[in-house]
C-alpha cells in the first residue's frame, strides 16, 4: 500500500542519473541534514536502486517522511559493495523542501551542482 502524506508531513523521493557509466556493484545513497536522511552519516543514508524502467536512473527505495515546509539539505554518495567510495564532487549542498500534504521528488544528476536558487529571499525572516 502506498503511503499518503498528511498535512503535517511531506514525503520525499530521490531520483538520480549519472552522466558517466557506473561500474557493476556500485550504487548510490542520499544523505542529508535531517534524521530521515541520516544526519550526514553515510551509514544511515537512504538506499537507492536502479529504476526498473531506466538502467541509468536510481531511485530511493522508500519515501522519506519529513515535517512539512522544512528545507532539507542533501547530497548523493557513491558506494561499491556497500563501502563508501565518495561524496559528490562539489561544495554546496542540494536543497529540497517538502510541501504539506504532497510528495516532492528530487531529480538530480550525480556530480552536477544544483543551479543557484533564483528565488532566494533578500532578507531573512
Amino acid at each position: 500500500m502506498m503511503q499518503q502524506p498528511s498535512d503535517e508531513f511531506a514525503l520525499l523521493e530521490f531520483r538520480l542519473t549519472s552522466a558517466k557509466a557506473i561500474p557493476p556493484n556500485h550504487t548510490f545513497k542520499a544523505v542529508g541534514d535531517h534524521p530521515a536522511l541520516g544526519c550526514w552519516n553515510p551509514i544511515n543514508a537512504v538506499h537507492m536502486e536502479h529504476d526498473a524502467d531506466d538502467p541509468h536512473t536510481w531511485r530511493s527505495t522508500a519515501l522519506v517522511s519529513v515535517p512539512a515546509h522544512v528545507t532539507i539539505a542533501y547530497k548523493y554518495l557513491l558506494f561499491h559493495n556497500d563501502a563508501l567510495v565518495r561524496w559528490e564532487h562539489f561544495e554546496q549542498n542540494r536543497i529540497l523542501r517538502g510541501d504539506d500534504g504532497n510528495r516532492s521528488t528530487a531529480i538530480d544528476v550525480f556530480d552536477q551542482p544544483p543551479p543557484p536558487e533564483a528565488d532566494e529571499p533578500d532578507n531573512a525572516e
